[in-house]
């Protein structure tokens, strides 16, 4: 995965051809497609996993190549920082972990989880306390890892490859086969309530930030749910992009999605802004000549990152 000679774009050629003109700037990436990607938590940096096995680092500010890193041999299909910023985990399709020092990149340790043959589609997700790693893929457990040490602390019966923590770490949602959501305690690791309303599988899962909403996504139908964890209740049923990746600003305002938009010509790359502070209010725009598979807010909700099968573009949020 690299820049091509013409690489950083300034995005001016997409207002001419996008219903919305809040790109920032645009990295055409050559020979893969983005699998994952994340800020880091001050900000600063981008990390984006590829198809091709890389793992890069880009400047946030003006989309500059900062590193890459070359230890993983299959699509990086999640990445994330832990809550100070000190580590990045990422994780391949053949179930490689590998955590980073951030300070200058060094590979810290790494360990191989079991994956299902042709379903290696791994999630990663840090407790907001930094000390517990959660890594899923479909056909296998839950399982839950000492980040620093690669110790295995736990494991749970859940078989799917997606999962959210509560922004006090005192939750764990899982996606699970059947489009069924189960809540964990993390103090006994018990599950404590299942949520089920999804016609297709569910594709993401986020948590709102003062705790009290879990939302979902799902393939197919493009149905965005949240849900309210007092009770389990499903309490809004909208429309998203079709296979959507989903995320929600810090600030609590936005909730973003990605996807897919079908149209005559093909399938393109489309995104929606939801303001969860209205009654829903939803701009979407086509995004992308490909579909769009990872999104990511920055931490001071004001950019919005989007990775397809071969761009990481940067919006604004607005």
């Amino acid at each position: 995965m690299s820049l091509l000679g013409i690489g950083l774009q300034p995005c001016r050629w997409l207002d001419r051809w996008f219903s919305y003109s809040g790109c920032v700037y645009s990295i055409a990436i050559e020979r893969a497609s983005i699998r994952s990607l994340t800020f880091a938590p001050d900000g600063a940096t981008i990390a984006v996993g590829g198809s091709d096995g890389l793992l890069q680092i880009y400047a946030a500010d003006d989309g500059s190549l900062l590193t890459s890193l070359h230890q993983h041999n299959a699509w990086v299909t999640s990445v994330a920082f832990s809550p100070d910023g000190s580590l990045l985990a990422s994780a391949d399709w053949d179930g490689e972990v590998r955590i980073w020092r951030s300070s200058d990149w060094k590979l810290l340790t790494s360990w191989r989880v079991q994956v299902t043959h042709g379903s290696g589609t791994m999630r990663l997700a840090f407790a907001p306390d930094g000390r517990t790693l959660a890594s899923a893929t479909r056909g296998q457990m839950v399982q839950l890892w000492e980040p620093t040490s690669g110790r295995l602390l736990q494991e749970l019966h859940a078989t799917e490859a997606l999962l959210a923590f509560s922004p006090d770490g005192s939750l764990l949602a899982v996606g699970q086969p059947e489009s069924v959501i189960t809540l964990y305690r993390q103090s006994d690791w018990q599950a404590i309530a299942l949520m089920r309303s999804h016609r297709y599988n569910i594709t993401d899962l986020a948590f709102s930030q003062d705790g009290q909403r879990l939302y979902s996504s799902s393939q197919g139908d493009g149905a965005l749910h949240a849900w309210r964890l007092a009770d389990g209740a499903l309490i809004t049923n909208a429309a998203a992009p079709a296979g959507s990746t989903i995320a929600l600003s810090l600030d609590g305002r936005w909730l973003a999605s990605g996807g897919a938009f079908f149209e005559m010509q093909g399938l393109n790359g489309a995104l929606a802004l939801t303001e969860l502070n209205t009654d829903l209010r939803t701009r979407s725009w086509l995004a992308d000549d490909a579909p769009v598979e990872s999104v990511a807010f920055s931490p001071d909700s004001s950019l919005l990152a989007s990775g397809s099968w071969n761009t990481l573009r940067l919006w604004r949020v607005r």
